[in-house]
């Protein structure tokens, strides 16, 4: 028997909770909650819209007065999974990617969705009939997660792509499975991190000189879990949010560990919940022998140096003779760029540009 507190839960949207508006005939301010606000204020008050300093609803903990604002031609929707007022995991959640392939298969399109919330484009043509359904489409999910629906009946059209991980498991289950697993991974703290000051990648070599290596094929194609230390040639970019948080040219040092370890768990998500994958953008999918799937990345190539380790990539035969002529202290295994300076030498592989060794 499911307890009712597990049934007391509907969808949030990503707007205030309350908001101050001013009294009537010079009575002091009051808090009202958002959807008491008289539309024409909504429509012309910026400050319904407001992720005003302070307030728990946004988690932005370093925002000015009046710097930002939700966008009101979007609709955020937002799943349960999280406390709003402190942003840690809470025990009981619905992810937000199964929630979406419900609404596709019953022609309700989300423009995107992460893990924990959905978004929705609305137009001038948008009408209110278009809410109902909506809102409608939303209490039949709640229903069905309620009663532990067969995932046959409720998302039939996406388990019969994938029988025989899905056949037969019921909706709630497989939301507290996909939920715990996102939990423990530690999700949110991951995503946080990445784009902290501590983890800003070590950039070693400039972006379109990374780039220049891949076109040129001077690359290996490797594991994800296997390219630490190594210098990135692609962008990493998960969609959602869709910003990069690797750059072609930076070393995948220990400042890049959260977004190693971010992809990760995507990967090991794509091998216990084949469907639900997200876009990563400068990542491969292949699918291994034993049928698991798993995350490969293009880095530099680098020959060892004379230090032991990698270094980077080894310039042409004559590039070396030049610089041994030129520079004859410098060994081929130690080249690093000046740092206020551009060598002399070039070569058809390096254009002159050297690349500096870890």
């Amino acid at each position: 028997m499911v307890p009712d507190a597990a049934r007391r839960w509907f969808f949030d949207v990503f707007v205030p909770d309350r908001l101050a508006v001013p009294g009537r005939d010079g009575a002091p301010e009051r808090e009202i909650a958002w959807e008491e606000v008289a539309t024409d204020d909504l429509a012309s008050d910026p400050r319904c819209w407001e992720l005003a300093p302070g307030a728990s609803w946004h988690g932005f903990s370093h925002v000015a007065p009046g710097y930002a604002i939700t966008d009101p031609n979007k609709l955020t929707l937002l799943t349960p999974g999280f406390d709003r007022g402190t942003g840690a995991y809470s025990d009981f959640g619905i992810p937000a990617p199964v929630v979406a392939q419900f609404l596709r298969e019953n022609r309700v399109v989300p423009e995107k969705n992460d893990l924990n919330s959905l978004l929705f484009l609305l137009t001038p043509g948008v009408e209110s009939s278009k809410a109902g359904t909506l809102l409608s489409t939303l209490v039949a999910f709640k229903r069905l997660y309620d009663d532990n629906g067969r995932l046959d009946d409720v998302i039939g059209e996406f388990v019969a792509r994938r029988p025989s991980r899905y056949s037969g498991v019921r909706l709630r289950d497989l939301c507290r499975q996909m939920h715990a697993f996102f939990r423990e991974s530690a999700a949110s703290t991951l995503q946080r991190a990445q784009f902290s000051p501590d983890h800003l990648p070590t950039l070693v070599l400039p972006p379109h000189e990374a780039v220049r290596q891949l076109v040129r094929n001077n690359v290996d194609y490797l594991p994800v879990s296997q390219a630490f230390g190594r210098i990135a040639t692609t962008m990493f970019v998960v969609y959602p949010p869709g910003i990069a948080s690797i750059v072609p040219g930076e070393r995948l040092d220990e400042r890049a560990r959260p977004m190693l370890d971010y992809l990760a768990m995507f990967e090991r998500s794509a091998n216990l919940f084949p469907g639900f994958e997200v876009e990563v953008q400068g990542i491969y999918r292949e699918t291994e022998k034993d049928g698991a799937v798993r995350f490969y990345t293009y880095v530099v190539r680098e020959w060892p140096s004379s230090a032991g380790g990698s270094a980077a990539p080894e310039p042409s035969a004559r590039c070396i003779r030049r610089l041994s002529v030129q520079r004859p202290n410098l060994k081929p295994t130690s080249f690093s760029r000046p740092a206020r300076s551009k060598p002399k030498a070039s070569c058809s592989f390096c254009d002159g540009v050297l690349l500096p060794s870890i």
